[in-house]
């Protein structure tokens, strides 16, 4: 009689710690397989920090075969090569023939026979997981394959994606970090491990068990690895250690200490005038870990400020609050980043220079400031900005001539609202091309050109020796025709082009040998440079004529258009020709230049003019330009 009280108690006793006979509520249990749910019409329970599950629903779910005695309440469990033996209410079962003691063992409930889940799963060489705060038992089976490695590298991050959350092991040594992954991978398949900005060196093989991943940091870096949406995760950064502090009346001076090489950015928040003008300057893939020095008596910094500004990805944020507009730079040096507040630099010189082909711009400065550089293309300017300058410099004009002849000037405005001194450097419509260079306290804007370069120019000088062309007060064309040909020349040599003259001195060539001289090199352009002349001395004016094909009309178009431009004289027109030879006779662009009217008094003034002369050819020269480069 007692004995079948005691049973009578065990089985109340039981029912009553196991929540499974009602409805789902709040606190029931959902099992997950590969984030499959599992559905069951008896709800999973736990019992004793143990769940418990339907014998034949998890079991059939996991691919096992299942045979159940009723009278000897036996239990016998095959997956692949192994077996399981369990018995209801028995603590021992027996798993490959070995004898095993359980935390809970099976139980009989409502007809139904429950097992401890994990060891079940285990055992069948699954991986359980247990979310606790949403109470969820994730279960996956070991059948895993590696998906993908790949880098997160804004976040510093590692992914390694497989089919289920794959295991893993890790050691570590010094900057190694050797990472054993057991999972499959398929054949072929490759994974792009290294990364520059935070290891030096890594390394893949492939084991019988999976992957193992050699990773040997760069200097300053640590790790730490987690799991997270079924990925593991292997996350790099740096801890800032130390931020030292340094004043005096010319300036103040910060050094963040990073022992790692990370990106940082830095701007600036708030406005003088609102009294809450700060800079920020924020390192990525960085934890913070030092003091903020006292900040009394500064005459640039109220109070400077860090945090850690965000965590995926990490970023320390460090806070300047300013007392005014100040001169900042934000730079990179050995000891550290430094973050240094000064005084306004001083703009106290600008020179220019000549040499070997190119023209720099020399800004001299008292300290280094920051500036920017951006190209007005419809000016033909380049504008340099330069932060938290004063204008020292003795003038706000300064002409000067290009290396190869052109002029160009230097203008300054000073932007007093934004604190900022402009620059603007004019460079005209000559295709040169620009570097910055920064030498100490300069700025320097260097100047070349190879617009040009690997262009074949033929230049003709109309008539010659025995033949002057036209001739009016003493002036013969041929000599005119041979000084603007002469200073054309040397503008386009100095803009990369090669050139051949068809005559260099007064000599009279034959027509069909300076077409033939063009053809012969296969040049890319013929140029022939003449006067006009009409029997009307009012006739005034530039033209341009060519033999009928697309591409001269298209040349002929281009240098008259251009020509006028630089001249400011009537525009006649472009004239088709057919008989002239050395239109008609050259393979490539070619026309011939009327530059002005020798019968017009004062046309054949400004060609008397060696600055009208100079004018011409550089017109001609944007001519040519334009039509090769644009």
């Amino acid at each position: 009689m007692t004995k079948k009280i005691v049973i009578i108690l065990l089985a109340l006793f039981i029912l009553i710690k196991a929540p499974i006979f009602a409805a789902p509520s709040k606190n029931s249990i959902e099992v997950f397989i590969d984030d499959k749910k599992v559905i069951s019409d008896v709800m999973p329970f736990i019992y004793k920090d143990t769940t418990m599950v339907p014998l034949r629903v998890i079991s059939e779910n996991l691919g096992a075969k299942v045979n159940y005695e009723s009278v000897s309440k036996k239990i016998t469990l095959s997956f692949k090569n192994n077996t399981i033996i369990l018995k209801v209410n028995d603590l021992y079962a027996y798993v490959g023939g070995k004898k095993t003691k359980l935390q809970i063992p099976p139980m009989i409930i409502s007809n139904r026979v429950f097992v401890p889940l994990r060891f079940i799963a285990e055992n069948f060489e699954a991986k359980v997981i247990w979310d606790g705060q949403n109470r969820i038992v994730r279960i996956y089976k070991k059948n895993n394959e590696i998906k993908n490695i790949y880098w997160d590298e804004n976040e510093g991050v590692l992914n390694i994606e497989a089919e289920n959350p794959p295991e893993y092991s890790i050691q570590e040594k010094e900057n190694s970090i050797i990472l054993d992954l057991t999972a499959k991978v398929k054949e072929n398949q490759n994974f792009y491990v290294y990364n520059g900005k935070f290891l030096k060196d890594a390394q893949i093989s492939f084991t019988d068990a999976g992957i193992r991943l050699i990773l040997e940091k760069k200097e300053g870096f640590l790790n730490e690895y987690f799991e997270k949406d079924g990925v593991l995760k292997l996350k790099f950064f740096t801890v800032i250690d130390g931020l030292e502090y340094a004043k005096s009346t010319e300036s103040s001076k910060f050094t963040v200490k990073v022992p790692a090489n990370i990106e940082f950015k830095y701007f600036t928040l708030g406005s003088v005038n609102s009294n809450d003008y700060r800079l920020v300057v924020d390192l990525y893939n960085s934890r913070p870990a030092f003091h903020i020095p006292r900040i009394d008596g500064d005459n640039f910094v109220t109070s400077v400020r860090s945090s850690q500004f965000s965590i995926n990805p990490d970023i320390t944020r460090i806070v300047f609050d300013m007392k005014g507009d100040f001169n900042f730079l934000v730079k990179k040096e050995e000891e550290g980043l430094v973050v240094e507040f000064r005084n306004n630099a001083k703009l106290l010189d600008v020179s220019i220079e000549n040499k070997d082909g190119k023209t720099q711009v020399i800004f001299g400065l008292d300290k280094t400031t920051a500036y920017s550089i951006n190209e007005d293309v419809l000016r033909n300017t380049l504008v340099i900005e330069m932060d938290k300058t004063d204008l020292i410099y003795r003038g706000k004009t300064q002409d000067f001539t290009f290396f190869n002849g052109m002029k160009g000037n230097v203008i300054f405005e000073e932007d007093v609202n934004n604190n900022k001194l402009k620059a603007r450097i004019y460079k005209g419509d000559y295709g040169l091309q620009h570097n910055i260079l920064t030498l100490d306290n300069k700025i320097i804007i260097e100047f070349s050109s190879l617009s040009l370069f690997g262009k074949t120019i033929v230049i003709d000088p109309g008539h010659g020796g025995n033949d002057p062309g036209a001739v009016y007060q003493g002036v013969y064309e041929k000599d005119i025709n041979l000084d603007i040909a002469l200073r054309l020349k040397k503008v386009l040599e100095d803009n990369g082009a090669k050139v051949l003259m068809t005559r260099e001195s007064d000599i009279y060539v034959n027509l069909y040998a300076r077409a033939g001289m063009a053809n012969e090199i296969n040049a890319d352009l013929f140029v022939s440079i003449h006067c006009n002349s009409s029997l009307n001395p009012l006739t005034s004016g530039i033209q341009t004529l060519y033999f009928p094909t697309m591409e001269k009309k298209r040349f002929a178009e281009v240098i008259q258009k251009s020509l006028v431009e630089a001249l400011g004289l009537k525009d006649l027109g472009i004239v088709e020709r057919t008989a002239l030879v050395v239109i008609r006779e050259t393979n490539m662009p070619s026309c011939i230049i009327e530059v002005a009217f020798m019968s017009n008094p004062n046309d054949l003034s400004l060609l008397m003019d060696p600055n009208f002369r100079q004018k011409a050819a550089e017109g001609i020269f944007k001519g040519i330009l334009k039509f090769l480069v644009y």
